[in-house]
């Protein structure tokens, strides 16, 4: 595996930052939707059975108003540093390709060299913006689902293996 030079590492680091705290809201996220599918099921239980249904349905409210609201900060700040890594991560680039011969370089037309530049900055970049989060909050879910699911399900229904 090839070595980041310092000066790359320098502008991704803001970026690996917001992975973290993605990976983070998207967990939470996922969490919330599993506790949703719970809450959904209690609410619909206590309303036919007549009991005490009001408290299910206040934690459905919450959790339908937290699940978008959470998306959308996530996904603003995820958009913000993305393209701030992006113009750090090119400007560093653009200054390397200052330093090599104008021959090698000239060959390219300027604005396919530029396009090409951003575009594989934001690719790098949003890897660990967008695609590590989106991996940890459906891992989150699955295994919460699992969870829900094992301890839901009665003791005497489970599949038996033939």
């Amino acid at each position: 595996m090839a070595k980041i030079p310092a000066k790359l590492n320098t502008g991704l680091r803001p970026a690996v930052r917001c992975g973290v705290v993605s990976c983070a809201f998207s967990a939470v996220r996922s969490v919330l939707a599993v506790a949703l599918a719970y809450v959904t099921k209690n609410t619909i239980d206590c309303a036919v059975a007549g009991e005490n249904w009001e408290t299910w349905a206040i934690l459905l409210a919450v959790c339908v108003t937290l699940i978008p609201l959470l998306w959308w900060v996530s996904s603003s700040y995820a958009h913000r540093v993305t393209d701030a890594s992006v113009c750090r991560i090119r400007l560093v680039l653009i200054g390397e390709l200052e330093k090599k011969d104008a021959g090698a370089v000239a060959k390219f037309h300027s604005g396919a060299l530029l396009s090409r530049l951003t575009d594989d900055c934001r690719t790098v970049t949003e890897r660990f913006t967008r695609i590590l989060p989106g991996v940890a909050g459906a891992l989150v879910q699955l295994v919460g689902a699992v969870i829900v699911v094992y301890f839901l399900l009665p003791r005497g229904d489970c599949p038996q293996s033939a």
